[in-house]
């Protein structure tokens, strides 16, 4: 049997876009794979530990017939740059020293984000010629750049050229590459990344995430009208995902009392949010908190408008949020505030009113621009979203790509070579 590593800072049960690494160890595990995981303890994304866990220098689980190895980091995901630094260094040097719990595996996948998760692999990989497959999330030092952490000065400047140096050596030291959007290509190629080994494949949304139903949820009516647009946005509330221009766009809206706006989740910016909201007295405007994820689904389709932004960053250009493959597998219209990729694709899917990110006068136009469309109208365009999605983002197409991906790298490996001689 194949025997599949997987790396990555994040694991269930952290929710948000944290649940994609555990998407990825159970369709290669449907694939007939043995896999086993080396990540930290749960904290995304408030940046605690989760109730159940107490760190240590290790600790084994098994999690739906999946090993998951578990590391210490410095749990934190607020806007302290020091803070968040320490995190990634801290599980990037933990993650090296157990990377001997993976020593038995064919190949190593790493899930690049950040770009720190891959120094374990590539150090094991120059010593014991374990096969590492990056598949990146977010470019690196890009994404540092555009994180609002950068700022102008001597330290920043070394620490901007560290990421490079550190993020050239992991992406060339890697024996292929998987990217989840187009623009990353082009990007890497521009780095000196071989072309020949980088491989586009998009995250996936596997069909019990998409058709589950919590009974906490069945309980929740989010509709205060029959008569009312409800706007809904699952997700992270922070800087990255614009959260501020939907309650500002909110604000736009005030004087609408069709359009209701519900918002499900947590992050850093959920508490200046939530002030807001309630300084400004925008009734329309309701909280849930953060929801597990088998409880999403039916909020959703309470809804009529689903909303996916972004902020306006070239960083976020060359990437697909999994929020936007969530909200097409939903089957329910989208405004989007993105552009670049996500943008192509919400065009493409024709679920999707699109316009600029970062702006919440253009959010609220289209928000108005989508309730001015009869409810028939707004139907077609989630099936045609659904449509796209089964097309694209289905477990069907990632997951086999990705499998193939990960066999024809180890065949090709030197280590599987002298193994065959021996």
């Amino acid at each position: 049997m194949t025997r599949i590593g997987i790396v990555s800072e994040y694991y269930d049960p952290e929710g948000g876009s944290a649940v994609v690494p555990g998407f990825i160890a159970r369709a290669l595990s449907r694939r007939g794979m043995e896999v086993e995981v080396l990540t930290g303890f749960p904290n995304y994304p408030g940046g605690k530990i989760f109730p159940g866990y107490r760190q240590r220098a290790y600790k084994r689980e098994v999690m739906g017939g999946i090993v998951v190895h578990r590391v210490p980091l410095y749990p934190s995901h607020n806007r302290r740059a020091g803070q968040r630094i320490s995190s990634y260094a801290s599980f990037a040097a933990s993650s090296a020293i157990g990377m001997h719990h993976l020593r038995h595996c064919d190949a190593i996948l790493v899930f690049s984000t950040p770009v720190s998760v891959g120094f374990g692999p590539a150090v094991r990989k120059t010593f014991r010629r374990q096969p590492v497959v990056t598949m990146i999330q977010d470019l690196w030092p890009e994404t540092l750049l555009h994180s609002g952490f950068a700022k102008n000065g001597f330290f920043w400047q070394s620490a901007q050229k560290l990421a490079l140096t550190l993020s050239n050596a992991i992406y060339n030291r890697s024996d292929a590459i998987a990217v989840i959007a187009p623009g990353m290509i082009d990007a890497l190629v521009d780095r000196g990344v071989n072309r020949r080994k980088i491989k586009l494949i998009h995250n996936w949304v596997p069909d019990e995430a998409l058709t589950a139903m919590g009974s906490s949820s069945d309980s929740i009516n989010i509709r205060k009208s029959k008569e009312s647009l409800v706007v809904i946005y699952a997700g992270n509330l922070g800087q990255p995902q614009a959260a501020r221009s939907i309650v500002d766009a909110a604000s736009t809206l005030r004087g609408r009392d069709d359009i209701e706006f519900v918002i499900v989740g947590s992050g850093v910016l959920e508490r200046e949010l939530r002030k807001h909201v309630k300084m400004e007295g925008l009734d329309q405007v309701r909280f849930l908190g953060p929801k597990r994820m088998d409880e999403i689904p039916g909020l959703v389709a309470q809804a009529d408008i689903q909303l996916v932004t972004l902020a306006p960053r070239r960083i976020f250009e060359m990437t697909i949020p999994s929020k936007l493959q969530f909200s097409l597998g939903f089957g329910k219209a989208i405004v989007a505030a993105v552009s670049g990729d996500p943008a192509n694709v919400a065009q493409e899917s024709g679920a999707a009113i699109v316009c600029s990110p970062g702006s919440s006068e253009e959010l609220a136009n289209s928000i108005s621009q989508a309730a001015a469309l009869p409810r028939t109208q707004l139907e077609i365009m989630g099936r045609s979203g659904k449509e796209y999605f089964n097309k694209h983002f289905t477990e069907k197409v990632g997951g086999d790509a990705l499998a193939d991906l990960l066999l024809t790298v180890i065949a090709d490996s030197p280590r599987k070579m002298q193994r065959k001689k021996s």
